[in-house]
């Protein structure tokens, strides 16, 4: 189990020094930078609901201040304002919030608030998709939960009739909750993540040039690679 909390975003005013607002702390009797610092969480979603130019609330000063309260390098996920796109944001202050996110020693992605604003905004969807959500990712690993890593699978291809399909399995009695299938073909990398049950998937024509497996567990821990080059003279 991974337990963490989402807490409103300013700790205690002042924190850092030109940070103003609402004093959880005290207010709200919560403790948020306690709970990141002690390790107590497994993820710590602050709610910084600002924007970036905002500057009693900076959305980049305050993420700066959270990843310094992070000692044991716990799973610091910024919460954004995704609602708040077609009200008073455009699409762009989110983009831009999650690309400051990525740059930010010790963050490790983001939520966003609300459900809604995902399914229904279509201008911030599309702009997600063009921008930053290019392709599925894997939530960051929490080892301090389980260290120890899957072995690592075997996979095979098979031409059959014209048709290629990559198979894997993975010995012994370690648990597999998702399977990371990359292919390389020419100069272009694409990434599959699959459920731990699935242990087949069809290729597309052309072959790939490269195929990479690995097993992640339940904590997110990777597995070493298995890797195929695939031999294009004898396809």
């Amino acid at each position: 189990v991974k337990f963490g909390i989402s807490p409103f975003g300013i700790w205690r005013p002042g924190s850092p020094p030109q940070i103003k607002g609402l004093d959880a702390f005290a207010r709200l009797n919560a403790d948020s930078r306690k709970w990141l610092a002690n390790g107590w969480v497994d993820y710590l979603a602050p709610q910084l609901y600002w924007a970036i130019a905002a500057p009693e609330t900076s959305f980049p000063v305050l993420l700066s201040w959270w990843s310094q309260q992070n000692p044991h390098e716990r799973l610091l996920c910024p919460g954004l304002k995704s609602y708040n796109v077609g009200r008073t944001w455009a699409p762009e202050e989110i983009i831009n919030q999650i690309r400051l996110t990525r740059r930010q020693t010790g963050a490790g992605g983001n939520v966003h608030w609300d459900m809604k604003a995902l399914m229904r905004n279509r201008a911030l969807c599309t702009a997600l998709e063009r921008e930053v959500y290019g392709e599925n990712a894997l939530v960051p690993a929490t080892p301090w939960l389980e260290r120890v890593a899957p072995g690592q699978p075997a996979l095979n291809i098979a031409s059959k009739r014209g048709a290629l399909t990559a198979s894997w399995s993975l010995a012994g009695s370690d648990k597999v909750r998702l399977w990371v299938l990359q292919t390389r073909t020419a100069s272009k990398w694409t990434t599959q993540i699959l459920a731990g049950h699935i242990g087949s998937i069809a290729l597309a024509r052309p072959a790939p040039d490269v195929l990479a497996l690995s097993a992640i567990d339940r904590c997110g821990n990777a597995s070493s690679p298995a890797v195929l080059e695939w031999r294009h003279a004898a396809d």
